[in-house]
């Protein structure tokens, strides 16, 4: 009696075994497959996924802070137009000095409106530290 109750219990334990590598063998082949397509599609799975990181960024930006562009019609085509619940920003509109992200705006918008420095004291200039 007690050996019958200890070959079920070892055969439990053998096809749970075998369910296990089963499992982690399939793990290894999907994984090995994706590797192979990141391989392969690299060039377009880098910027897809560079795409996807700055737009979960963008949904905590302050309102104002993204640029929306619009393409100019086709030739022959209907004119661009904006619904009237969207918000467009333009570069200018933020605040004079004030960048929120290292290239000051969502869109690496660079540009400084600041005029400091300019091309008749540019020369002047000296290094402040080193």
């Amino acid at each position: 009696m007690a050996g019958a109750c200890f070959s079920t219990l070892n055969i439990v334990i053998m096809m749970t075994k075998n369910k296990l590598l089963i499992a982690a063998g399939a793990v290894i082949v999907i994984g090995a497959g994706a590797a192979g397509a990141l391989y392969v599609y690299w060039d377009k799975a880098v910027p897809l996924t560079g795409m996807a990181i700055n737009y979960v960024r963008a949904w905590s930006a302050p309102r104002g802070t993204t640029t929306t562009e619009i393409a100019d019609a086709p030739a022959g085509g209907a004119p661009a137009t904006i619904s009237a619940t969207s918000t467009v920003s333009r570069p200018g509109d933020a605040i004079t000095g004030d960048w929120p992200n290292y290239n000051k705006t969502l869109t690496s918008e660079r540009y400084s409106s600041l005029n400091q420095i300019n091309t008749t004291n540019w020369s002047s200039q000296e290094l402040a530290d080193t």
